[in-house]
């Protein structure tokens, strides 16, 4: 009994110390600090988003910017498009998202467009999570800490 008290006291200090940032509503850039320069950042996510299965659409070396082809986010119809700009110290998400759904009435049809992915909406929805998808890809990147902007 002794044991169980005490295992159950420690895995509760665990979760209280292990506790995330709260992210804020109406966030969407995410900022990972790094102690990388721009080039070391520029070739870490590259290859960072190539093994996370991330197709790499346009780069440009010189700004430091790199965009994803679709990427598909787990258990919906969303596509997102990442766009990453890689800095001294940082590394910079953004990006689009795309609800892949279509309307039609009496006629008219209207289709989904691409929208800013931003931490919105109601927990289950499509914006939360494609939020959420962009943010889990961020927080992948080791020996970080992440920082949110609201703007």
């Amino acid at each position: 009994m002794k044991n169980f008290i005490l295992s159950t006291l420690i895995l509760f200090s665990f979760q209280v110390f292990a506790q995330e940032v709260e992210i804020p509503k109406k966030a969407w850039k995410i900022i990972v600090h790094t102690s990388l320069n721009k080039s070391d950042n520029y070739k870490s996510v590259g290859q960072f988003l190539i093994d996370n299965n991330c197709t790499i659409d346009k780069n440009n070396v010189d700004f430091g910017t790199l965009s994803t082809g679709p990427v598909p986010v787990k258990k919906s119809s969303i596509v997102n498009y990442y766009n990453i700009v890689c800095k001294d110290s940082a590394i910079v998400f953004s990006g689009l998202m795309n609800a892949n759904m279509s309307f039609e009435m009496y006629g008219v049809k209207s289709e989904s467009s691409l929208e800013k992915i931003e931490n919105k909406g109601m927990m289950g929805s499509l914006y939360k999570k494609s939020f959420n998808a962009m943010n889990e890809l961020a927080i992948k990147i080791p020996n970080t800490k992440i920082e949110y902007v609201i703007e």
